[in-house]
């Protein structure tokens, strides 16, 4: 909702000022070059998908942003096993649980940000150690489950300052949205000198780098169909690809890398 209240009011006034009608199609193809030329497409999908959806409450349904292809990166950032343990040890140095809490959860589960932030205490499994909930985004029903390093501290995290309503907010009942998630995240990197640190960052990683059937990594991290799993965050890895062939020839590798190499 926060994302539609924006993108509208953005628009409504950028009109305003230039003196046009915000329902004419001239207006909207000037806006729509006008933020091409200065944001990412991945940054106006949701900001046009918005718009869309105004436009159609408004009853112009004959007109419509036009959606930009979602890009990719070539070389996406992912996180070594010995990046995250210098993560994990920054962060507990602070002494700030939540914080903590919020780290492993987003490496364990590789949900999205919104998601993270919508998770309430009664979607935590304590007993067989995992998170169940659908997805804000895709509707689809996510079973995460957690490093059992991550259970204590999230029981700790619970029966200590944890919210009643929800695991993580910004105000009493309120839950935590994406930009709060990925700001945190963000500190968190500052911490232990890894830059601009995301939760995409975990959620690619886990993706590229797990063991599971397919189906099984898509419930872990909440995809709903495997074309974006596949195409958007799973990267193809030759040594890993090369011991995967051997193993199903049933010769043993003895170059096998741990995870993506």
């Amino acid at each position: 909702m926060k994302v539609y209240t924006r993108a509208k009011n953005a628009y409504i006034g950028w009109c305003s000022n230039a003196h046009r009608n915000p329902k004419d199609d001239n207006t909207i193809r000037e806006y729509e070059a006008l933020m091409m030329s200065k944001y990412k497409p991945n940054t106006l999908t949701a900001r046009f998908v918005a718009l869309n959806w105004w436009l159609q409450y408004v009853g112009m349904k004959d007109i419509r942003f036009r959606i930009p292809k979602t890009t990719v990166p070539e070389n996406p950032r992912l996180i070594a096993p010995d990046e995250y343990a210098r993560l994990l040890k920054a962060v507990s140095a602070s002494g700030d649980l939540k914080l903590e809490v919020l780290v492993r959860l987003c490496h364990d589960s590789a949900w999205r940000p919104s998601d993270v932030g919508l998770i309430e205490p009664r979607h935590v499994n304590m007993a067989e150690g995992f998170i169940e909930k659908r997805s804000l985004k895709t509707r689809f029903t996510a079973r995460a489950y957690l490093h059992p390093d991550t259970i204590p501290l999230l029981e700790a995290y619970l029966s200590g300052e944890a919210p009643a309503h929800y695991l993580f907010e910004t105000r009493t009942g309120k839950p935590a949205d994406r930009y709060w998630v990925e700001k945190e995240i963000h500190r968190a990197g500052k911490m232990a000198d890894m830059g601009d640190l995301t939760p995409r960052v975990f959620r690619r990683t886990f993706a590229t780098t797990n063991q599971c059937d397919t189906a099984d990594a898509l419930i872990q991290g909440g995809w709903s169909d495997s074309r974006t799993y596949f195409r958007t965050y799973r990267r193809s890895v030759p040594e890993r690809h090369k011991a995967g062939v051997m193993r199903t020839w049933g010769v043993q590798d003895e170059d096998e890398p741990p995870g993506y190499g």
